[in-house]
């Protein structure tokens, strides 16, 4: 008997509750469940509709409005980044010697750790600038990075006016350009993953492949060996020029045109 007058009693109060909500306010009760994902978020209220008479739920925010939500905006950097296509390398135009000392290095494009003018990765190019210290605005032809996870913070270019480099703390250098100049009359030898110039003069290739290093020294010798080359072709065709000189003016002496 106890039991069921309970039940009475709750069926009674549940039908008053139903009946009183039905009617102007049309609301049953506030819901406080927070959400730590959104904190202007107050409140769940539940409302009767009118129509149909059934609960449903309405969302408010801290000033009792309807709560609204709202899109995320936009990641700046991340839209930048879609809008603005990756650049590849910073092409600046070549011309004369530079030409031709990249003809050269087109024949060992083949070498894993070997990136020629064009084709360098921008992240590859932009740390070569500021490790290696090359001038802005000087072409890179050719960059070799000697480094394990390929940021090429290690290693050295090929550029318009000479030979820039950096080493780790595994390899002392006196110096870290050459000019192409100086470069021609350098010896050029391989010394375990070391390329020697002589006179305290090293490039590190610590993390190039055993089987790449020597055709790396190879691909040096053979623009040294172009260089070279020049230098005669240019002494001799002074050496004419002041021959020719020469004649000219003694035939003028003597009176002869």
């Amino acid at each position: 008997m106890f039991i069921g007058s309970l039940l009475f009693f709750g069926f009674c109060s549940y039908y008053t509750i139903f009946e009183y909500n039905t009617k102007a306010t049309h609301e049953v009760f506030d819901i406080f469940i927070p959400d730590y994902d959104n904190p202007y978020l107050k409140v769940d209220t539940a409302q009767i509709n009118e129509n149909t008479g059934s609960p449903a739920i309405i969302r408010t925010g801290n000033d009792g409005k309807p709560y609204v939500e709202k899109e995320a905006k936009p990641n700046k950097k991340e839209a930048a980044s879609e809008e603005k296509p990756q650049k590849v390398n910073r092409v600046i135009p070549i011309e004369g010697d530079s030409l031709k000392i990249l003809e050269i290095c087109k024949k060992y494009k083949h070498i894993s750790s070997i990136y020629l003018y064009g084709n360098i990765p921008e992240k590859k190019i932009v740390n070569a600038i500021k490790e290696y210290e090359i001038p802005d605005g000087e072409p890179v032809l050719l960059l070799v990075d000697s480094t394990i996870f390929g940021s090429a913070k290690v290693g050295f270019a090929l550029c318009e006016n000479g030979v820039y480099w950096n080493t780790s703390w595994l390899v002392d250098t006196t110096l870290n350009y050459i000019s192409w100049e100086d470069f021609s009359g350098k010896e050029i030898y391989l010394d375990e993953s070391e390329i020697d110039f002589g006179s305290g003069i090293k490039i590190e290739l610590t993390a190039v492949e055993n089987s790449e290093k020597e055709q790396i020294v190879e691909l040096l010798n053979d623009i040294q060996a172009f260089l070279n080359r020049r230098v005669h072709h240019t002494n001799t065709d002074l050496s004419r020029c002041r021959d020719i000189l020469t004649i000219i003016t003694e035939n003028r002496k003597n009176g002869l045109n």
